[in-house]
């Protein structure tokens, strides 16, 4: 019996670090997972959309859309009279790439992606570190369970949700 694999696909992104910071060190062995990542995959410039703020520029990135199109033009977004973070998964109205792949039947893992929290199909959307808690403790969200890890380090979160899926 012959298993077919599925690919899988991973975007890394960084915020506010200049391409030219990461070439450096990927080059002068600093960042040698960074180099092997960049020679066997695909890397380059992602132009900012405006305003210029770190969840306008995830929401574009996950979705696709201009920001007046994501309600993230700004760091809050009001819904249903409720005002949330834009890193708050449920104030951006529109798809994100993790909405499109649950779907189609696919699982997502979003390790630290603003507005990725709260995942929108749990059975198929992971998340880890959701940035609209802060980074003091650390959070896996798997269908409809919340585990709260104070002790395990992101690292150890992140094996045991690959583990997973």
């Amino acid at each position: 019996m012959t298993s077919t694999k599925k690919p899988k696909l991973i975007v890394i992104g960084f915020d506010s670090i200049p391409l030219e910071i990461i070439e450096r060190h990927a080059n002068d062995g600093t960042a040698p997972t960074l180099k092997k990542l960049m020679k066997e995959g695909s890397y380059g410039h992602a132009l900012p959309c405006y305003p210029v703020y770190t969840p306008t520029n995830w929401a574009v990135l996950a979705t696709g859309a201009e920001p007046g199109t994501t309600c993230a033009a700004d760091w809050h977004n009001t819904v249903s009279g409720r005002r949330l973070s834009t890193f708050d998964a449920r104030a951006i109205p529109c798809d994100t790439i993790w909405k499109a792949a649950a779907r189609q039947g696919l699982k997502t893992l979003a390790v630290q992606y603003p507005g990725s929290y709260p995942p929108p199909f749990p059975k198929h959307n992971m998340v880890l570190a959701p940035l609209d808690t802060g980074l003091a403790s650390h959070y896996l969200y798997h269908g409809n369970v919340l585990e709260i890890a104070m002790q395990p380090s992101p690292k150890s979160l992140i094996a045991r949700a690959t583990q997973t899926y």
